[in-house]
């Protein structure tokens, strides 16, 4: 379930992992995702014009569930003006 994070959290399976508020997350166990978004730390995501998620093929085997970041804003390589100043 995708989900989008309105309060920072650190990830309970890897305590050196920040969420930070904005980020889209994916979170494979579903009972995890209800827990976060009961507990107020994230909503439900539902982007505009994206097809439905297939479940086929995957197993709830894994003690460890696997979560996806995504940036909700683009991060640019190149150098902004600031950095483009020499200074004197």
């Amino acid at each position: 379930m995708k989900l989008k994070v309105v309060t920072k959290f650190r990830d309970k399976y890897n305590p050196e992992t920040v969420f930070m508020p904005g980020k889209i997350v994916e979170i494979e166990d579903d009972d995890r995702s209800r827990d976060l978004i009961k507990r107020g730390l994230c909503t439900e995501y539902k982007p505009k014009n994206a097809p439905a998620a297939s479940k086929a093929g995957k197993s709830k085997s894994d003690k460890t569930p696997e979560v996806k970041v995504e940036n909700s804003v683009e991060e640019s390589t190149e150098p902004t003006e600031v950095e483009n100043q020499n200074p004197e």
